[in-house]
């Protein structure tokens, strides 16, 4: 898979304890061309969808999973975008980036924690997705990783649709 981007971060910005992990994440679209996106209300904030690979998971696994999880839909990934890299001195999370198409939407179930940030499903096509990640403001340690990354694996997906 090709590397999106890197992006090396200050030491203030990680996750308590020395670690790699991996992710996966997805740009989806439905039949109109609309995205799901996730919006962090606690942290006014907007995502892709993904996390990370659990142990023994496959990464479409994983990915498919998430989905269903965090957009109540089953999708057919249709192709790779690419690898994004967040690293600092002490943690690091490489999170592999496709595109899919809705084929079934399901039942909503936000985790316990979505819910405590009290996460909303909201629909946009790419071009609005990418303005909005744009104008978020980052005030939190996680969503001045999450903007950036997520703003390169959107751009790059409408760069190779």
């Amino acid at each position: 898979m090709e590397l999106i981007k890197e992006f090396v971060l200050p030491d203030d910005l990680y996750w308590g304890k020395t670690q790699t992990r991996e992710a996966c994440r997805a740009v989806i679209f439905d039949e109109n061309n609309m995205m799901p996106i996730l919006f962090v209300a606690t942290e006014n904030y907007h995502k892709l969808p993904g996390w990370w690979i659990e142990t023994g998971e496959e990464k479409i696994m994983a990915l498919t999973r998430e989905l269903k999880e965090e957009t109540w839909c089953e999708v057919e990934i249709t192709k790779e975008i690419g690898i994004v890299i967040e690293s600092n001195s002490t943690w690091k999370q490489i999170s592999y980036c496709y595109i899919g198409t809705i084929i079934k939407k399901s039942e909503h179930n936000f985790t316990d924690g979505e819910k405590e940030k009290w996460y909303e499903l909201q629909r946009a096509s790419i071009d609005d997705a990418i303005q909005q990640i744009k104008s978020d403001i980052s005030k939190t340690e996680t969503s001045k990783r999450i903007l950036p990354r997520d703003l390169a694996i959107l751009e790059k997906a409408k760069e190779i649709m």
